[in-house]
């Protein structure tokens, strides 16, 4: 027999999905609408969204904490070769050795595209910090966001067809437990059960969304008046 156990707490589930649609409306807003405002919304969302996941990975429960997903190398490269493998001796309950390093991969180009679009400096459409910095940077910054949109674009794909692979070859349903934040134990295997988390600690959620979220608006408000006055205006 089997039995379902928590593992993803709630914060951790409505921050991924939250990051998902906000990354593709981002996406949405520059390739379809072409609209630059809604698109700086979406990116102080992301931001937003990114900053809580960083903190969260050191305050939260434990396996989205980060110190979860550090492995040993030995134990890394024993993972992978055995991902060819429908069944392998060694389940994870939160991320395994893999899915960690990709993991902390989308999350740290995430980062890096949020923060490099505050400093976006085009000609056309300035970032809320781009008046901090030189023309030059802004433009070296400005390329970088747009390279790394490629590189994130490349790392969701991945993801992707991660997901499709554990589901309909290793048949482990990734994108449900991210839903429902249950992942299902042999019911004798007392190890894992007693692994459970408890719940979500939703107050500190609150307050670390809060903090972040006071964090991004600063960013986006603080230096307004360094900005051109016309190039502002288009944006607002």
């Amino acid at each position: 027999m089997s039995k379902k156990i928590l593992v993803w707490d709630l914060p951790t589930r409505i921050c991924h999905w939250l990051l998902v649609v906000s990354i593709g409306y981002s996406w949405y807003c520059i390739e379809i609408t072409q609209n630059m405002e809604q698109h700086f919304w979406s990116g102080y969302t992301v931001l937003t969204l990114i900053l809580f996941r960083f903190i969260w990975g050191l305050v939260g429960s434990p396996y989205a904490r980060f110190r979860s997903f550090l492995f040993p190398l030995k134990e890394i490269v024993s993972y992978a070769k055995s991902m060819k493998f429908r069944n392998t001796n060694k389940h994870y309950l939160g991320h395994n050795p893999i899915g960690s390093l990709s993991a902390l991969a989308m999350m740290l180009a995430i980062l890096l595209q949020a923060s490099t679009g505050l400093f976006n400096g085009d000609d056309y459409y300035f970032g809320p910090l781009s008046g901090l910095i030189d023309k030059k940077l802004a433009a070296f910054l400005s390329s970088i966001h747009q390279l790394n949109f490629d590189l994130l674009k490349l790392l969701i794909a991945t993801h992707i067809i991660a997901i499709l692979y554990y589901k309909f070859y290793k048949k482990e349903n990734l994108s449900k437990a991210m839903i429902t934040g249950d992942k299902t134990v042999i019911a004798t295997d007392t190890a894992n059960q007693s692994a459970a988390i408890r719940g979500s600690n939703l107050v500190l959620a609150l307050f670390v969304l809060a903090l972040c979220a006071g964090i991004v608006y600063g960013l986006a408000n603080a230096f307004t008046d360094t900005l051109p006055a016309n190039e502002y205006d288009l944006i607002y």
